[in-house]
């Protein structure tokens, strides 16, 4: 983990987030996946940490806008932190992805199934990136990904 990843590991274990960092999940790997906190090995939330130099790739952001929106369809949740808003407010930061967690445990506790975004103030990709295509058909169906009891079905 470089230092970011680093920081917003230790900042949400010390909320009682029970976090896997790099975690592989249908050929890619997420930053942080958030396990559920009475199921080991179920999984409820991904947790994206963006640098700066990932503001600086268009490429980097299209390919992660089309990893998202597959691992979506598989009934991933997901929730972005980037490096700038961390550093300028990293309290509010680690609130929101807190909440992100508890919606993700609550729609999980009433059986919806369609994954929610979050990220924070509703910014996960900068308003200079055009919109893509969607990944539907590009990536072909969706194959089933365990996560434990907590896969949407």
């Amino acid at each position: 983990m470089n230092p970011f990843e680093q920081d917003i590991h230790d900042a949400l274990r010390a909320q009682g987030l029970m976090l896997v960092p790099q975690y592989g999940v249908s050929g890619y790997r997420l930053d942080f996946a958030v396990q559920h906190p009475d199921e080991p090995g179920c999984f409820v939330l991904a947790i994206e940490a963006d640098g700066a130099a990932y503001h600086a790739s268009d490429t980097a952001r299209d390919r992660d806008r089309i990893r998202q929106e597959h691992l979506e369809r598989l009934g991933w949740r997901f929730h972005r932190i980037w490096s700038t808003e961390w550093l300028h407010n990293r309290e509010k930061e680690i609130e929101l992805a807190v909440e992100a967690y508890h919606r993700a445990l609550a729609a999980l506790s009433s059986g919806v199934s369609t994954p929610v975004t979050s990220t924070s103030e509703d910014s996960a990709v900068p308003t200079s990136t055009p919109p893509l295509p969607s990944a539907e058909g590009f990536l072909g169906p969706p194959e089933k990904v365990s996560r434990g009891q907590c896969a949407p079905q």
